[in-house]
């Protein structure tokens, strides 16, 4: 049976630092992590989840933009996450011509190797 618990004790979040390190490829607990919740099956530790406090800004370009607009554009909404929320992250599509790694690194962003998935309610 799969369990759930908050890491909420100094002995937990050591527990988990040392899970995190172990898992393929290493894996680091930010200092500034929101709330993490630990997953057990039989009492064992098997996976964490972070609560991602970090709205992800999602832009839908027209056909009639240019690039002077996205670095523009990417510049500001990036200050404004980072002010508001301390990071800032957007998502983009993967593999779109438009926004390659190497157009994304120039305005900025470091590739954190996630891709977000959406649910729909059944």
């Amino acid at each position: 049976m799969t369990e759930f618990s908050i890491c909420d004790t100094p002995e937990k979040l050591a527990e988990l630092k040392t899970f995190a390190a172990n898992v393929q490829p290493p894996h680091s607990i930010p200092e500034d992590a929101g709330r993490i919740i630990m997953i057990r099956r039989r009492g064992q530790l098997v996976a964490y989840a972070i609560e991602c406090k970090t709205p992800v800004v999602i832009v839908t370009w027209g056909n009639n933009c240019h690039p002077r607009d996205v670095a523009e554009a990417s510049a500001t909404l990036s200050c404004w996450s980072q002010l508001q929320h301390g990071s800032a992250l957007t998502a983009v599509t993967l593999n779109h011509p438009t926004f390659p790694p190497h157009v994304m690194e120039k305005l900025g962003y470091r590739r954190l190797n996630l891709e977000l998935y959406q649910k729909e309610l059944q």
